[in-house]
């Protein structure tokens, strides 16, 4: 609001940013709705479905209900069919963009500043799990990815342990699903399909069907007795550690070399990582670090905001930060680490640019 109201007030506008455009085109919306008169007379400030409508690009997914599909089973027609059909924006944007972008925008790489920079590299660094950490995930997510693929309710849960378990393999976990709202058929037929397919070898899948199983059961007598609620998050699969408290991960080997050469050189590390909040892998990272030698600290959500560069600065002794990227993206200048370490993978393409 305070933008907009400076836009208001001013008689030329001169915006600059390195993160114009994130992926879907209503990234840009409301920087163009403040920014431009033309764009406010044709769409207002919520209009933002109509506008990915016009530049974006939509997926519309049509829904009806399952007591419709049961009558479709059973040879009976009610004539009283209910669809539901909703859209939602997808990464893309149409070439009609442009025709709001031309005459009022300038893109410029940074070697047109004629400014002198130093030399700048991005790899993908690959490393291979030991066999018993392999061993465990491969069980795990051909379970969860299982899951998924029969019913897509799984979905978030397949997603989240395939991308977190690699680097938190360091500790005991358990898997649990949120079975509210399966239908008691799913949630049989997926037990049945894991028992048939199982072997002696994989006490995963066998923990996992018999707890499929009797979430079925427990669903199946709920409705019996006509109770709304049925099943909530119950525990799926345990996951022991994989290597003990001396033991350490392929990846947190390789950080810790990493991390140790980059001091040795006099180039300062920054760390980001996905994991911060209740399943934290910070302060395992930075124990790992101290160990090896190399000073590190962690910057936490609990510093304030409008202290994070200060809080930064009082602890230039320090040879690695690690943090959430979503801490650090926009309004902190952190020139004096050189090297930039993704730890784990972030979704936002605009949030990965800032940090």
């Amino acid at each position: 609001m305070a933008f907009h109201q400076l836009v208001e007030a001013s008689r030329y506008t001169l915006t600059l940013t390195g993160t114009y455009f994130g992926g879907k085109s209503t990234s840009i919306f409301w920087l163009m709705h403040r920014l431009n008169p033309a764009v406010r007379s044709d769409f207002a400030f919520h209009d933002e479905l109509r506008w990915a409508g016009a530049y974006g690009v939509l997926e519309s997914v049509r829904k009806r209900r399952a007591s419709d599909e049961s009558s479709e089973e059973d040879g009976t027609f009610t004539g009283n069919r209910r669809y539901r059909e909703q859209a939602r924006e997808i990464p893309g944007v149409s070439p009609a963009i442009i025709t709001r972008l031309l005459h009022n925008s300038i893109f410029l790489n940074l070697k047109d500043l004629g400014v002198e920079l130093p030399p700048y590299t991005e790899e993908v660094v690959e490393l291979d799990m030991d066999s018993s950490h392999g061993r465990q995930y491969r069980g795990m997510e051909s379970i969860l990815r299982h899951m998924a693929r029969r019913d897509q309710r799984y979905l978030s849960l397949w997603l989240q342990w395939a991308l977190s378990r690699p680097n938190s393999a360091f500790r005991d976990e358990v898997v649990a699903a949120n079975h509210a709202s399966v239908p008691i058929n799913v949630l049989e037929a997926l037990a049945r399909e894991m028992l048939e397919n199982t072997t002696t070898e994989d006490p995963l899948e066998t923990h996992a069907a018999q707890t499929l199983l009797e979430a079925a059961r427990l669903a199946q007598s709920a409705a019996a007795r006509r109770e709304k609620e049925t099943l909530v998050k119950v525990p799926l699969m345990p996951l022991e550690a994989v290597v003990d408290q001396f033991g350490l991960l392929p990846k947190e080997s390789w950080l810790s070399s990493f991390c140790k050469a980059e001091k040795a050189r006099g180039r300062r590390t920054l760390v980001y990582v996905r994991q911060t909040g209740t399943r934290d892998i910070q302060d395992r990272l930075e124990n790992v670090l101290k160990q090896s030698g190399v000073q590190a600290i962690t910057l936490y959500g609990s510093v304030n905001p409008r202290r994070r560069e200060r809080w930064i600065e009082d602890h230039d002794y320090a040879d690695v930060l690690i943090t959430n990227p979503r801490l650090v993206q926009t309004g902190l200048d952190l020139v004096s680490f050189h090297t930039v370490v993704f730890y784990e993978p972030e979704y936002s393409l605009v949030r990965r640019m800032a940090a």
